[in-house]
């Protein structure tokens, strides 16, 4: 195990932690260049490069792939992990098609090329929609809270966040049998007295009985 001590050395690693983990620990998967456990991938040791499927993650954004010998390689870094898509579409003689099997599989070429790959930088469009952070996304997540999402909506949000979507509509209130908006909130938000001690949770409950 490697005990990281110089601040700066840290502070970076916080930073690439970030990228790949949430405040939950779970991985981050909703962007075009994120891998997910099942996902095809080549893998580079620095020297070569071979394909495989990434069959875990770990705490530590760590990936363990098995290969297509049956091998199992752990504690890989996410610097030296592409998708398989991302190789094919090379073009010119870095693809493996064209650099040729053994080429890629033991080349320093190949390694380097995966290498490169892994570092990509994925953008806004690269973002699924309903995570991303501009106009387009925050209307989005507008229509799922208000239940307005069309088909199209529906198909483009990966499938494995569609159970995801009932979700994000607002709740129907008891009392009144409507959709539940902000100002509705309000009149249990103005509590004096003895209720205006009580913790925040206690205030939650109270705001969900009064609706």
């Amino acid at each position: 195990m490697e005990v990281i001590t110089d601040p700066v050395a840290v502070a970076a690693e916080c930073c690439e932690f970030g990228k790949r983990r949430m405040g939950s620990m779970q991985p981050k998967w909703f962007r075009r260049y994120d891998v997910a456990a099942e996902h095809e991938v080549w893998f580079s040791d620095g020297t070569t490069a071979r394909p495989g499927r990434v069959t875990a993650i770990d705490d530590d954004g760590r990936y363990t792939v098995v290969d297509e010998a049956g091998d199992r390689h752990e504690q890989l870094k996410r610097e030296h992990i592409c998708h398989q898509w991302q190789l094919e579409e090379v073009d010119g003689d870095d693809g493996p098609d064209a650099a040729g099997t053994s080429t890629c599989r033991e080349g320093r070429r190949v390694a380097e090329t995966v290498e490169r790959l892994a570092a990509v930088e994925p953008g806004p469009v690269d973002t699924a929609i309903l995570f991303r952070r501009d106009e387009e996304g925050r209307e989005f997540r507008r229509r799922a809270v208000a239940g307005e999402l069309t088909p199209r909506d529906i198909s483009r949000v990966p499938e494995c966040f569609h159970d995801l979507l009932k979700h994000l509509a607002s709740p129907i209130s008891k009392t009144t049998g409507l959709p539940v908006h902000c100002p509705d909130y309000e009149p249990a938000l103005a509590v004096t007295g003895d209720e205006a001690q009580h913790s925040s949770l206690l205030c939650v409950c109270a705001m969900r009985r009064w609706l």
